[in-house]
């Protein structure tokens, strides 16, 4: 027979339920309107009838006869309020009852306000999580039957140990077989150190089985043998219910944990691989082997778990510590402070990561090695907040006593007296305290304390703290305390009465913790609280390339992680190694797109710490979810509309909430109110935690509303709208804005922009199938693509000829594509800049072809200098000059002639410039600068960046082969400005060149280099000029470079330049400075001549100008023609031929049609009139 229990509680809670019914009927029903009213309208009545009866003599039956009256009255108003109710419409009609069935929903509704977030989350979520599977074996039975009541026992003990350890843990049971037990850690609420969290209870978990009487083997019972396996991964939690334990939890964790399960011997626990990496630092851990498991995703790797390792971070030596240079010089002062007899108290306060056990470590070290200290380290635990003196008890055993495994309680007595004997205490009164304290088994030699409980811990804690004053007082002590913010109790309770004691000379206590120390004495004046701050853009980058190691990041990568990570040292370095660590990274390396790397991940290391951090939020986990769609920053307007909210006050609340605990940041108040995410990290974790299901819903509803309620969007922030109809699955609409976004960033020269949303319209389109819609629709994106690389990355990038490749390859397949002749250009301008002028020549004729079929002014004048500036490289200048005259000539005013550039810039300035070019080897030098100087007006009117660019380099490239290093030097200098300021890096090693061969001229005038140090700058610049890629120029800046070696003697470097620029004229056909590598082999042997007078040497010299004149002549360079010319005239005077030196120069001089002040001209001159 059952016997139910009687709820003791039944009776009052009906009763009380009655009552509010009751109460709630006759507010309902309008009694109380009634009552009330009748009630104060009958004591005036009264008031008044004494008054003027009295006044009148009126008998008092009277006044008795009213009274009565009233009586009678308010029950019969009370009766007829209870039964009839008055309508709008003034009609009587009797009250209806109470549907008692709609009385709970009712009072809901009146009751419960609406919610901040009006729409459906969902009931599940992604997080990353570590499964506890352990199951129960019995270890030995000889009785094939085991007891049915034993097994009962045990099933019980275990039930218990599994409630235990889920409640001191913070893990949550899931439901399974009753010899098994099944833990989550990381759900509900996740904690920073889950993975440890769970080690640590597995070990406790075959600890205290091995001492459950009723898991232990006996006379008459078997015992049980447990195995653990242990895994972390990323799961979905579902909550909906429809599982009969109420929560599933889907994904490779918990199978992953069931198999290392299986691989465990009986009393040990075996992680996986990514449980290793999170408690590597905490536990001994043995690799048991490799496993192909393809259903883990190949071979899987097992770790056994041993020991746990020394939690004293304090003892760990070289730990990184970049960016706290002030907060280790003040550390340092207070310490100078002990060493001169005083006493000082520190806190080092921050948010978790922010670099508190780095900084300490570092001091701690510092201090240590200067010697002469008592370091005391003490850690407090998560798992011990409820174990009085916990980090006390263990430095105090491991530390000072230096227990052992191998002691027995008669060798940790006798260490307890010895330690005791060197202190200045009573050891009659301390020793009984601290064998309590301890927990040590004395076996009668020691008396237990005397006194109560709570006289037993103020005399324990007095002890304690005379102990530590003595040791400071006979030599220095450094007493760390880190993890305040988890201590327990009576550790917090002993560090208020240390405080109290004020300053201890010889003692500095330094401790760690978090923000939210609610302890009264860290407002004391002589308690310093250091808060640390976020480290310095600088300092991270620093932090970056000290993880990094030999690893170089690309530029735009460490730029991400610095935004990503908001200075948190923690999160810089764990997301460092998290790049280096991934296939990715590794994959991405060798190829030209490792620095456009779209892959950074959250770690396994980051996931616990930030997603803990979003769960402490509670109700208003989901706004912050909500808020993750919407992106790093958004708009209160945005938000409301999206969120659905039917209570904005609520909404307003729960924002606020999310503010104060410093996971949003708010600008402004009433009028453009925007939220942003203080880290992009925890935005992600926010964003991650969603269903991709609920993502793409959240995204099309933003993208809805943004495009209804926002008119201006489409124009103002078109990848905005991309981004979001791109989340939500429909590339129909993003592609369209994706092109919109990207032509305007690259309109503003935002080019790294540009190139990240051209590449994500162009994934969506790989997604699609093949179509001519497809190709139509992708030919924009890889135009605005190759041209943004382009800036970005110079004219030769290898990238920009495989985006204007693949664009070539989409027009030919549509046929006559209007962005036909402008990708065309992109991909001539990489093969002319790579030095590939054979096929440069090849599509220039196309690109004329082109234009030849249409009355585009724009197609026209580039297709000429497209042709003339092939021609140009290859020394026709004459024919270079025709194309370009007849551009000039097709000029109209009104034509956009930006249009068909692929830098994007105006081409005429373009053709300016190589008119100035080809001018000064005609022999024009006044109208090349009277040219140039248009260049640079026409870019400065046309307020285009690469032209402004564009236009100073190749006036400074002009002045330089002028030889004026003063105006090489203010053109340089400008490119560079505007170069560098808009991320032209193309640039930077031309204009290095310029400006190292400007400021290493001599100041005699003569034009030579000043010393080696200028010369070796322009030879690094012309290294990287072509180690990107470029060929075009290098035959001129090479000669260049060598030229300046001659005039310093250093004629072994000077050739092996001059051999490296004749390699590239000879395959590239690149011969418009052809004549200078004779001249200067000419200078070199005249130099020889010079310091050996052989007559060899000078004829070799005379048979190198004579070359360089020639072909100078071939090319029709009068300029090359003059400059050796000026070479052989001295090779003539040293042979007596100085009249004919002489008139070989007045007959090129007469040649030229202009002349000017340029430094050939002033030496032909001088050198004219010394040979008269």
């Amino acid at each position: 027979m059952l016997l139910r229990p009687i709820p003791w509680g039944s009776g009052i809670i009906g009763k009380s339920r009655k009552l509010s019914t009751f109460f709630r009927e006759i507010w309902r029903r309008r009694v109380l309107q009634v009552a009330i009213p009748y009630g104060v309208g009958a004591w005036l009545l009264v008031q008044v009838a004494e008054i003027i009866l009295d006044a009148f003599e009126a008998p008092p039956w009277i006044m008795q006869g009213l009274l009565v009256i009233l009586v009678l009255g308010f029950p019969l108003a009370v009766v007829l309020a209870w039964v009839f109710d008055i309508t709008p419409e003034h009609n009587v009609v009797r009250t209806r009852p109470l549907d008692e069935s709609t009385e709970p929903a009712e009072e809901a509704e009146e009751e419960l306000p609406a919610p901040a977030v009006s729409l459906e989350m969902g009931d599940s979520e992604r997080r990353q999580v570590t499964m506890l599977n352990a199951v129960f074996e019995v270890s030995h039975s000889e009785d094939p039957e085991i007891d049915p009541e034993f097994m009962r026992d045990a099933m019980g003990a275990i039930e218990d140990l599994s409630r235990s350890l889920a409640e001191r843990f913070g893990a949550h049971p899931m439901p399974g077989a009753s010899e098994e037990l099944s833990l989550v850690f990381g759900y509900p609420q996740a904690r920073e150190d889950d993975a440890r969290r769970a080690v640590t209870a597995a070990l406790a978990l075959i600890k205290e089985a091995g001492g459950s009487p009723a898991l232990s083997s006996g006379e008459d019972r078997p015992g049980f043998a447990l195995r653990a396996g242990i895994s972390t991964g990323l799961v979905v939690v579902d909550e909906s219910g429809k599982n009969e334990g109420g929560v599933a939890i889907i994904g490779q964790a918990p199978r992953m944990a069931t198999w290392l399960k299986g691989l465990s011997e009986p009393g040990t626990v075996t992680v996986g691989p990514h449980t290793r990496k999170l408690v590597a630092n905490y536990f001994e851990l043995v690799e048991l082997g490799r496993y192909d498991q393809p259903q883990f995703g190949g071979e899987t790797a097992a770790f056994r778990v041993g020991a746990a390792l020394s939690a004293g971070s304090a003892f760990q030596p070289g730990q990184a510590l970049t960016g706290r240079k002030e907060e280790m010089h003040l550390l340092g002062e207070r310490w100078e402070n002990v060493l001169d007899g005083g006493g000082e108290f520190v806190v080092l306060q921050g948010e978790p990561g922010i670099g508190k056990s780095s900084l300490m470590s570092a001091f701690v070290q510092r201090v240590v090695e200067g010697g002469g200290v008592t370091l005391v380290p003490c850690q407090c635990s998560p798992y011990e907040q409820h174990n009085p003196l916990a980090p006390v008890i263990r430095v105090l055993r491991e530390s000072v006593l230096k227990f052992s495994a191998e002691d027995d309680s008669a060798e940790q007595l006798l260490k307890l007296k010895a330690f005791l004997q060197e202190q200045s205490v009573d050891a009659g009164e301390a020793l009984p305290l601290l064998t309590n304290l301890l927990s040590l088994r004395t076996a009668g030699q020691v008396e237990p304390p005397s006194g109560s409980a709570q006289i037993i811990r103020m005399q324990t804690l007095e002890l304690l703290l005379e102990m530590i004053a003595h040791a400071a007082s006979v030599k220095p002590m450094l007493l760390v305390l880190e993890d305040m913010h988890w201590a327990d109790p009576s550790t917090l309770e002993m560090l208020q009465m240390m405080v109290d004691r004020g300053p201890s000379p010889g003692l500095f206590m330094l401790f760690t913790t978090r923000p939210g120390v609610e302890q009264d004495w860290v407002r004391r004046s002589y308690v310093l609280v250091q808060e640390l701050l976020p480290l310095p853009r600088r300092s991270v980058r620093e932090l970056i390339e000290s993880t990094a190691g030999e690893d170089r990041l690309p530029d735009s990568l460490t730029e991400r992680i610095i935004s990503e990570t908001d200075g948190n040292p923690l999160f810089v370095q764990e997301l460092t190694l998290a790049v280096l660590e991934s296939r990715a990274w590794r994959e991405s390396r060798s190829s030209e797109d490792a620095e456009d790397a779209e892959w950074l991940e959250i770690p396994a290391s980051l996931q616990d710490s930030l997603t803990a951090r979003i769960d402490n939020l509670g109700e208003n986990k989901s706004l912050l979810q909500l808020c993750s769609v919407l992106g790093r920053e958004f708009s209160y307007d945005l938000l409301r509309s999206v969120s659905g909210t039917e209570n904005e006050p609520a909404l307003k609340e729960a924002l606020a909430e999310i503010v104060k605990a410093e996971l949003l940041f708010q600008r402004g108040l009433l009028k453009n109110l925007t939220y942003t995410f203080k880290h992009i990290l925890i935005q992600e974790t926010a964003y991650n935690s969603l269903l991709k299901s609920k993502r793409r819903e959240l995204h099309a509803r933003a993208a809805e509303i943004l495009e209804q309620d926002a008119s201006d969007v489409r124009e103002r922030q078109p990848g905005l709208l991309a981004y979001h109809w791109g989340e939500a699955g429909d590339p129909e609409k993003a592609i369209p804005y994706w092109t919109l976004a990207s032509r305007q960033s690259l309109s503003r020269f935002a080019n790294v922009e540009a190139i990240e949303q051209a590449r994500r319209g162009i994934q969506l389109l790989d997604r699609q199938p093949e179509s001519p819609g497809r190709a139509a629709g992708e030919v924009p994106l890889q135009s605005i693509l190759g041209t943004a690389l382009l800036s970005r990355h110079g004219y030769a990038d290898e990238r920009v000829r495989k985006v204007f490749t693949r664009a070539l390859e989409l027009c030919e397949q549509i046929g006559d594509a209007p962005q036909l002749f402008q990708v065309a250009v992109g991909l001539w301008m990489y093969y002319t800049i790579a030095g590939k002028l054979d096929e440069a020549h090849a599509l220039s004729q196309r690109l004329l072809r082109i234009a030849e079929t249409t009355d585009d002014p724009a197609q026209h004048l580039q297709a000429r200098y497209c042709q003339a500036l092939v021609l140009y490289y290859r020394a026709d200048y004459l024919t270079a000059k025709s194309h370009l005259e007849t551009a000039l000539e097709s000029e109209s005013a009104d034509c956009d002639y930006a249009a068909q550039s692929a830098s994007g810039d105006d081409t005429r300035l373009h053709v300016r410039v190589l008119m100035a070019l080809i001018n000064w080897h005609l022999g024009f030098p006044k109208t090349a600068a009277t040219q140039a100087t248009e260049a640079r007006a026409i870019a400065r009117r046309a307020g285009h960046p690469w032209g402004d660019v564009f236009a100073a380099f190749y006036s400074a490239w002009l002045h330089q082969m002028r030889g004026d290093a003063a105006n090489t030097q203010k053109y340089a200098e400008e490119a560079a400005r505007v170069a560098t300021e808009k991320g032209f890096r193309f640039w930077l090693p031309l204009v290095g060149f310029m400006q190292a061969w400007a400021g290493n001229r001599q100041a005699d005038g003569s034009g030579a280099a000043r010393d080696e140090t200028g010369v070796e700058q322009m030879k690094e610049a012309l290294d990287q000029y072509r180690g990107i890629g470029s060929g075009a120029g290098v035959t001129y800046l090479s000669f260049k470079l060598a030229e300046d070696y001659v005039s310093l003697g250093l004629h072994e470097k000077a050739k092996r330049e001059l051999q490296n620029g004749w390699d590239v004229l000879q395959t590239a056909g690149e011969n418009f400075f052809e004549p200078e590598y004779h001249r200067l082999l000419g200078r070199i042997c005249l130099a020889e001549y010079r310091d050996s007078e052989d007559s060899d040497r000078l004829a070799e010299a005379d048979g190198h100008f004579s070359k360089a004149l020639s072909t100078a002549q071939k090319n029709e360079s009068k300029a090359l023609e003059l400059r050796a010319a000026l070479d052989r005239s001295e090779v003539l005077s040293l042979e007596g031929k100085g009249s004919q030196a002489s008139a070989a120069l007045q007959g090129i001089l007469v040649r030229f049609d202009e002349t000017d002040n340029s430094a050939d001209f002033l030496r032909a001159s001088a050198l004219i009139k010394k040979l008269k």
